[in-house]
């Protein structure tokens, strides 16, 4: 007869683990410094980017798309929210 759940899932006791044990280990796990994870995350970029050409502007790619007109206008019509 098959089981209806994979091994070891629901035969083997587990410990109860308290509130109390979760809140500590959460609050004692050590935080990575967060300049240290955007490094790392720049890093990363620059290494998938290093064989590639560099990209055009997002100005230049958004006229190529859609044509200089339509590109002025998205571009005015977005940056005007800002300025008020």
């Amino acid at each position: 007869m098959t089981h209806p759940f994979p091994g070891g899932r629901d035969e083997e006791p587990v410990r109860p683990v308290s509130m109390r044990e979760h809140v500590d280990t959460t609050v004692t796990f050590p935080a990575a410094r967060p300049d240290a994870l955007d490094t790392l995350l720049r890093h990363c970029f620059a290494l998938e980017r290093a064989g590639e050409a560099p990209r055009a502007p997002a100005r230049l790619r958004l006229e190529q798309a859609v044509g200089p007109a339509l590109a002025r206008r998205l571009v005015s019509s977005l940056t005007a929210g800002s300025r008020r």
